[in-house]
């Protein structure tokens, strides 16, 4: 697990926000796979998500850090995702086969600002210990697909 900040400026993470404000989610069951529907509980952006994702992989791509870290050759498949007042996501691992591609890597990069909402923690277990990750807006953090992991309840707000 690595934590890798400044991925996005503060004028992106801010034009990113506003443009994921602006675009329609539907119920995040509609991209959980086979194991992760029953404990998925957030919304998704529609396909009108594709400008935002297309921003955010080409600062994936000029970053250095994550490049050096993650060493992509593709992105499989990336989501926006929204999480409101009383939404979660249970304990799951990703999907180790998206869009016939074999992947490794997954990462959460956060828009929103941390007192902007309560709870909607990002939880990763390992051996050792659970860890709630609550980073700044624009910092992600990148974690192997079989990591344990949950979005703890969000109490109020968005994030």
């Amino acid at each position: 697990m690595m934590i890798i900040g400044n991925v996005l400026d503060h004028h992106e993470v801010a034009a990113l926000r506003e443009a994921a404000e602006s675009i329609l989610y539907e119920d995040g069951i509609n991209t959980a796979g086979r194991y992760a529907r029953g404990v998925k509980h957030n919304a998704q952006a529609s396909a009108e998500r594709d400008a935002i994702l297309a921003k955010v992989k080409k600062a994936l791509n000029r970053h250095e850090v994550f490049k050096s870290a993650a060493r992509p050759r593709k992105f499989a498949r990336m989501l926006v995702s929204r999480y409101r007042s009383g939404m979660e996501y249970g304990t799951h691992v990703d999907d180790p086969v998206m869009n016939d591609c074999r992947t490794d890597l997954s990462f959460t990069l956060l828009l929103s600002e941390p007192d902007s909402y309560e709870g909607g923690g990002l939880i990763i277990e390992d051996n050792i210990e659970a860890r709630v990750i609550r980073l700044q807006p624009g910092d992600l953090v990148l974690y192997p697909i079989s990591a344990l992991h949950r979005v703890e309840p969000v109490a109020w707000g968005s994030a």
